[in-house]
């Protein structure tokens, strides 16, 4: 047997400088291809990129939601103080009075008109408190809100 056989008689190239001898029974294969191992352990990391992707996108459209009832809530109560202050002291009339909110599902305002500090005392100024409310936007367990605008109405000599 020469210096260059191996076990079972095959020739087994000698190593050189640059690279070990191959074990007899490895395959080699390119250094290009993937293992199994390697395929399993990226999809792992593309599946927890996807899933973050997905809960940021779903928290987003709920953000959305939310924020665009805050904006039509306060456009409804700012029309409702305009009004109130437009109509004057004499135009008031104390009480409590509930209405639906168009553009949010679920929305209501309640406009409450009385004394300031509920002191009966101060028949020369009115607190008008508009409250919008509204519940969790659809597919939400948390998101209702609520928006209260208040202002005073005087009356004038």
């Amino acid at each position: 047997m020469d210096a260059f056989a191996g076990k079972m008689g095959r020739r087994i190239p000698a190593a050189g400088a640059d690279r070990p001898a191959p074990h007899p029974r490895r395959r080699m294969r390119s250094p290009r291809a993937m293992t199994l191992v390697e395929i399993l352990v990226a999809c792992v990391i593309l599946s927890i990129g996807l899933l973050a992707f997905v809960t940021a996108s779903q928290a987003s459209r709920l953000q959305l939601a939310k924020s665009s009832y805050y904006t039509l809530a306060a456009q409804a109560a700012d029309s409702e103080i305009k009004d109130c202050e437009g109509s004057g002291f004499s135009g008031l009339t104390a009480g409590k009075t509930t209405y639906n909110v168009t553009g949010i599902p679920g929305g209501k305002m309640t406009v409450v008109i009385g004394p300031l500090d509920g002191n009966a005392s101060n028949t020369n100024i009115v607190e008008v408190d508009v409250t919008v409310s509204w519940p969790s936007p659809p597919g939400a367990t948390t998101g209702g809100g609520a928006l209260v605008y208040s202002t005073l109405v005087v009356q004038t000599p």
